[in-house]
């Protein structure tokens, strides 16, 4: 890419790595981000439908519930897969959301039983997997699952699946793009799930820009102002800064 790249490094204090590289200035405004579509309810008249929401991680599981529940959906839990086998023989929900990677039983395995038990019409199965690696995809659908969600995923994604399957008819509203100049605080921080802020803390330590990445997208589905600014943040490497305001919002609530 015609630049240089440079080690500088110390016994004991560690090594500083730099690159440059020369790049052509752009010129021109840059595009305002466009208005996107909110969900904020299910047009009045439509079944209370029941889905089947199968991870291990509370987290993960709090995300989904907090953009289900309030339209209404009729919520079961299961936090392993044979929990979530188990689940769906005596509940018989409308919908799975299915995490692949599961401990006592895989979502693989769970879909695959599912299947070939299931007699009164075909439940969708949608597979939530953190995979990176489109091939997935194949493996997912080959064991019976009827769509691929990966995580990190934008709420939207989540409801034009779901909308699909269940043929629902959804109440929209207009948001306004994320302001990216939204300040990143310790009480606005605070204001999240401790386990969230746990694996943010973690990844800021060790410098894992990509994981911090991921956590900003699952920020932004329960503050999208935050998350943005987060994400901002990130690209700009601002991890010592980001490790402290942790910190902060952890002396902040008393975690």
């Amino acid at each position: 890419m015609g630049g240089d790249i440079a080690v500088h490094s110390a016994p004991g204090q560690g090594s500083r790595f730099s690159f440059e590289l020369d790049f052509e200035v752009l010129k021109g405004a840059v595009p305002e981000a466009k208005a996107q579509r909110l969900v904020i309810g299910l047009e009045p008249g439509q079944p209370r439908y029941r889905v089947l929401i199968g991870d291990d991680i509370e987290t993960n599981r709090q995300l989904l519930i907090k953009n289900l529940k309030p339209l209404g959906f009729a919520l079961i839990e299961a936090t392993d897969g044979e929990q979530a086998l188990a689940r769906w023989r005596d509940e018989q929900p409308d919908l799975i959301l299915l995490d692949m990677r599961m401990p006592k039983m895989d979502g693989y395995e769970v879909a695959r039983r599912i299947r070939a038990e299931e007699k009164r019409g075909r439940t969708p199965i949608i597979a939530v997997t953190a995979s990176a690696f489109e091939e997935q995809r194949d493996e997912v659908l080959a064991a019976g699952c009827d769509e691929f969600l990966r995580k990190p995923f934008r709420d939207a994604d989540l409801f034009e699946l779901i909308g699909r399957h269940l043929k629902l008819a959804f109440v929209y509203a207009e948001r306004a793009a994320p302001a990216l100049h939204t300040a990143v605080d310790a009480a606005r921080l605070g204001a999240l799930p401790a386990a969230l802020r746990a694996q943010l803390r973690e990844a800021l330590l060790v410098l894992d820009g990509a994981r911090c990445g991921e956590l900003a997208e699952q920020v932004a589905a329960l503050d999208p102002e935050l998350g943005a600014a987060l994400g901002k943040q990130v690209k700009e490497m601002r991890f010592e800064e980001l490790l402290g305001l942790c910190e902060a919002a952890d002396a902040w609530t008393g975690t």
